[in-house]
């Protein structure tokens, strides 16, 4: 089977997120600005890796809303449902959203706005991977295959059985030294399984050939038909 380069592009952006914040991860305890369990929002708080993680969630952001666009074209050339296509798209752009705030407002400067973002890119992330696992049992005679609609059934279940554990813990651990390196393990699962099933867009868009944009700019368009018409007939008229 023939697989085309743009299903690259979701394996680009989702696992090189997945590996720039193991960077930051890695530069937060090696520099000594954290050395208890680190949750993924401490990673961004002090420079250097303030930097690389605010850069990184914001180009994130913005490569998965582009892999969320070409799938949801994907659907709708393929004939699925469209209003659940829709939402699908919505609710995911709205995820995207939430990270690039988590990104810009770091939790020790502005923690309500990130805590926000943080929240919208969680439980609208994981509302998109079963809406997402929902839409390709739909499409599993056509566009795609009943192993792939496993793949996201486990990992929809996945990040679900994460998220919610996540939060109990989260609320009641974050704060106690001893008990911190659960909710802490929890986040790290429920991100990297929520990035993973975003990864699997590349199934689909193995079978895009060519993406092509297309403008309807009037006057330049009333400039070619005038052309044509001026060519017709001079033709006309030296016949």
């Amino acid at each position: 089977m023939e697989y085309n380069r743009y299903c690259l592009f979701p394996l680009f952006f989702v696992f090189g997120v997945i590996a720039v914040l193991f960077v930051c991860l890695g530069l937060t305890i090696g520099l000594g600005h954290n050395t208890s369990p680190v949750f993924i929002s401490e990673t961004g708080q002090y420079p250097p890796e303030q930097g690389i993680f605010t850069m990184t969630n914001n180009i994130g952001a913005v490569g998965i809303a582009t892999t969320q666009i070409l799938h949801y074209r994907y659907v709708a050339q393929y004939g699925g449902p469209t209003r659940l296509n829709k939402v699908t798209l919505v609710v995911g752009l709205l995820a995207d959203l939430g990270l690039s705030i988590a990104g810009a407002f770091q939790i020790n400067n502005i923690p309500e706005v990130h805590d926000l973002g943080a929240a919208m890119t969680f439980l609208l992330g994981t509302t998109y991977g079963w809406l997402q696992t929902l839409l390709t049992y739909k499409l599993r005679h056509t566009g795609t295959t009943m192993g792939t609609f496993g793949l996201r059934l486990f990992l929809s279940v996945l990040v679900t059985g994460t998220l919610v554990p996540f939060l109990v813990t989260y609320s009641l651990l974050a704060d106690t030294p001893d008990m911190r390196v659960v909710p802490v393990t929890l986040e790290w699962i429920l991100a990297i399984s929520m990035l993973t099933h975003l990864a699997t867009l590349a199934w689909e868009l193995r079978k895009v050939t060519a993406i092509v944009i297309s403008l309807d700019i009037e006057g330049l368009f009333d400039v070619q038909k005038k052309a044509k018409a001026s060519l017709s007939s001079i033709s006309t008229e030296t016949i």
